[in-house]
């Protein structure tokens, strides 16, 4: 786990015009939040960055709280939050099972299908992806849809797994016919590809899916309706705008 500064530098400016604000800001409660795998441009870990961070960063600041980032691949994420390692999850919906209190949504990902042009496949609902062979990320069978749940379900060659850049890999290789994520995640993790993947490969993008509005799960409910309050703020925030011109990103609709 670790802290960084980010996109709450803007959001912090707010405590530090205030006398002892620097003192203040750093004795922000902590909130230890789980945020699954590596996802440029929306989750990366290492140096902590990305669209998604920076929104949960900047609205726990704003709350009052200090992010203390947790990455991990979203299975054993899960398991650490609800064995109460965690403060709370992110990149989450009530579908996921977890326990304890979802805030508003925050971000929304536009996951398509996914698949090489050249294949010509017609995709334009779930029930066609019966009988492909599937790539996508851990926990997309209780995330998506329930009609995206039954189809994973009654299909032999479905795959969950991490990270984006082994399901880019994949589908250049043709070992896999399609890769179900968000395109603007997919196009960004080629840049972690060898030079001997043809990432130059035409992409056919199938829009079956509405966008996914995504929400953090906490355990305890006070610093959830913190949370809520402070996050039309940071929308309408400078802070917010310079994330989308930092990462070339039109948001979808929360709703």
């Amino acid at each position: 786990m670790r802290l960084r500064g980010g996109i709450a530098a803007i959001a912090l400016s707010f405590l530090v015009a205030m006398p002892d604000g620097g003192v203040a800001a750093a004795k922000l409660p902590v909130v230890r939040v789980g945020m699954g795998d590596s996802q440029p441009p929306y989750l990366i870990a290492g140096r902590g960055g990305g669209i998604e961070y920076g929104i949960i960063e900047g609205t726990l600041t704003l709350a009052g709280y200090r992010l203390e980032p947790y990455f991990a691949p979203l299975a054993r994420m899960h398991a650490l939050y609800r064995a109460h390692a965690l403060d709370a999850a992110a990149t989450v919906t009530e579908s996921s099972g977890l326990p304890g209190y979802y805030s508003q949504p925050y971000i929304a990902y536009h996951i398509a299908a996914i698949s090489l042009a050249e294949s010509g496949f017609r995709i334009e609902n779930v029930a066609d992806l019966a009988g492909h062979s599937i790539a996508t990320f851990q926990t997309a069978r209780v995330q998506i849809s329930d009609a995206f749940r039954q189809m994973a379900d009654a299909n032999e060659r479905y795959q969950e797994m991490s990270p984006q850049s082994l399901r880019n890999n994949l589908l250049y290789a043709h070992r896999v016919d399609i890769v179900i994520g968000d395109p603007v995640i997919f196009r960004y993790a080629n840049r972690e590809l060898p030079t001997s993947i043809d990432t130059t490969q035409p992409l056919a993008i199938h829009p079956i899916f509405p966008p996914h509005p995504f929400k953090l799960a906490f355990a305890d409910q006070h610093v959830r309706d913190a949370f809520d309050r402070a996050l039309p703020r940071f929308l309408a925030s400078e802070a917010y705008r310079e994330l989308q011109r930092r990462y070339d990103w039109t948001p979808p609709p929360l709703r």
